[in-house]
């Protein structure tokens, strides 16, 4: 039971910092994603602005969805019950990969239908998104 606390108030950790930081992450992981796909891929900008963009969009409604349902499974025992502090670079880069996870996913469903280079896509994805944990993690704004 306790495994199952410290996994539920680690994931309500990060779905918090989804809501806070995480405004920023989808920013800067967009425009490196975007660039990325322009200069290293070659893809039209047209393409790669809507394939980006319905990827990041469907991940983050996804995930604050998933969010929303985990919190309030936990919210009880979240307040009631004393947790650990994570660590916020820890939090930040879990929120990242798990953004890059759910990105890939969608770009695997997009790739059924259009021709993509999914491989290079996915490690531009998961680059991409560590990338941009780093430089909300060094953010002066805290």
């Amino acid at each position: 039971m306790y495994l199952l606390h410290t996994i539920g108030s680690f994931f309500i950790d990060v779905w918090l910092c989804s809501v806070t930081w995480g405004s920023y992450l989808i920013l800067f992981s967009l425009f490196i994603t975007l660039l990325s796909c322009i200069i290293i891929l070659r893809m039209r900008i047209i393409t790669s602005v809507s394939i980006v963009l319905i990827a990041s969009f469907v991940t983050k409604v996804l995930f604050y969805i998933i969010g929303i349902c985990w919190a309030h499974i936990y919210y009880t025992t979240y307040l009631t019950h004393p947790h650990a502090v994570h660590n916020p670079i820890i939090v930040i880069g879990s929120l990242a990969l798990l953004y890059a996870l759910l990105e890939i996913i969608i770009f695997t469903i997009i790739a059924k239908k259009y021709r993509l280079k999914l491989l290079f896509l996915s490690i531009i994805t998961l680059l991409s998104n560590i990338i941009s944990a780093m430089i909300v993690y060094n953010l002066p704004i805290r």
